[in-house]
């Protein structure tokens, strides 16, 4: 099935941040029990989407959205407890994977394969900037399929701050 996503924006220059993501934006405590969850934004993220939880340097906990109450709350059992600012990445299986820039940027975007990418470690495509109106940039990684599928945890990004681009997918 494919799969589209709202235009994504990078929060922090040269920080790497997972390819689609949102923030938390206030602490939770580990619970057994369903609990609201604040979040930057939860336009994209579906009920039964499969999320991670994490400061971004460590995988903390995957976890399943249960409800979306509006557009800045999800709601999901979280067992441990996570910090205002813990990404919050969609986590599931994916059979290819395209990612565009928009037009007019103010530098290069780069896809990588690691929270520590940089423009040298762990860098799989380098997205150049182009002038407003012009034809952007592109990453389609074909690669992932059939037993072997890849997810999208797996992939991160980093530019300049409120650079843009988009991302969509096939998923098992």
């Amino acid at each position: 099935m494919k799969r589209t996503f709202p235009q994504q924006t990078i929060t922090t220059t040269n920080t790497p941040q997972p390819l689609f993501s949102t923030t938390l934006t206030a602490s939770i405590p580990g619970s057994s029990s369903p609990q609201s969850i604040a979040v930057t934004s939860s336009v994209g993220f579906k009920v039964r989407d499969r999320i991670n939880l994490s400061s971004g340097t460590v995988r903390s906990e995957d976890v399943e959205i249960l409800a979306i109450a509006d557009s800045t709350h999800i709601t999901a059992v979280a067992l441990k407890p996570h910090t205002n600012g813990d990404f919050v990445s969609l986590y599931f299986p994916l059979s290819n994977l395209y990612v565009q820039t928009v037009s007019g940027n103010s530098g290069s975007l780069f896809v990588g394969n690691s929270p520590l990418m940089t423009a040298a470690l762990w860098l799989i495509a380098e997205l150049t900037k182009v002038t407003a109106g012009s034809q952007p940039t592109d990453f389609y990684d074909a690669q992932i399929f059939g037993a072997n599928p890849g997810s999208l945890i797996e992939y991160w990004v980093y530019g300049t701050s409120t650079d843009k681009y988009t991302v969509s997918l096939s998923y098992c």
